[in-house]
């Protein structure tokens, strides 16, 4: 009897964690709980990151990093500080159509509850409440450290924590890039982001608060037609995927080199 040769299926349970470079782990996580409700810390680890020397310019370099999510659902966060030097922000204004990921979506059940929760407690909205090309509702916020999020109508809840803000965890990203048509060789065969939800170019009201927001761009918003299984898929929940090219710009950088190096 000759063997058989069993085949490798691949299997995306859902995106698991968004990571989420601060100067303070532990100020910043205060906010998270309070506008996110990421308030479940699953580690918290202090220790050299010798995985990552290929994006902190070659060398091995110590952080202490906490992984934290939400048991209404989405994947989690993984706030991640340098230890063994400063963390330091850009040295440029990261605009929208920047190379990377740009802004962590987090999903609401409620995304004018969720903007006006955010409103009264005095977050950094950047524009207003706005509707995006397939119809739903949501605006953009500015953590205490520059970082973009996202709040948009969330899908596939875990449980239901009555958290005050109706949000839940990271649900996708919003990513620059220089050519969206090649760029969804990756995202829509590899990962599997098959669905376009939309496909749209010009000038965005929902993205006019964004610096940057005021060129014209196009814009593409992919999902997943199959939900995710495999490990904690339920809880990671479904997801989106936005690519974003500028076509005003000649301008445009690398977010992530000029993060990490």
């Amino acid at each position: 009897m000759r063997p058989q040769k069993l085949a490798m299926e691949k299997i995306i349970c859902g995106i698991q964690q968004m990571g989420i470079g601060v100067p303070d782990v532990q100020e910043i996580w205060k906010w998270y709980r309070k506008f996110f409700g990421v308030n479940v810390r699953v580690f918290e680890e202090a220790a050299e990151a010798p995985l990552m020397i290929d994006y902190t310019g070659g060398k091995v370099h110590s952080r202490t990093a906490t992984m934290a999510l939400s048991m209404d659902g989405g994947a989690g966060f993984e706030i991640w500080q340098f230890t063994s030097r400063p963390t330091a922000k850009a040295t440029f204004e990261i605009q929208l159509g920047d190379y990377g990921l740009y802004a962590c979506r987090i999903k609401s059940r409620d995304v004018e509850a969720s903007y006006n929760y955010f409103k009264e407690n005095g977050a950094d909205i950047q524009g207003t409440l706005e509707t995006a090309p397939n119809g739903e509702k949501s605006f953009f916020v500015k953590d205490p450290n520059g970082n973009i999020f996202n709040i948009v109508d969330g899908k596939g809840w875990f449980q239901n924590t009555g958290h005050p803000s109706r949000c839940g965890g990271p649900a996708g990203t919003l990513i620059g890039v220089s050519d969206i048509d090649k760029a969804l060789a990756v995202y829509q065969d590899i990962l599997e982001y098959e669905t376009v939800v939309y496909d749209e170019t010009g000038v965005f009201d929902d993205l006019k608060g964004l610096p940057g927001g005021d060129k014209k761009v196009r814009r593409i918003l992919l999902t997943h037609k199959n939900a995710r299984r495999g490990p904690f898929a339920r809880l990671l929940g479904p997801s989106q995927i936005e690519l974003v090219q500028a076509l005003d710009r000649d301008d445009t950088q690398s977010i992530f080199a000029d993060r990490f190096w």
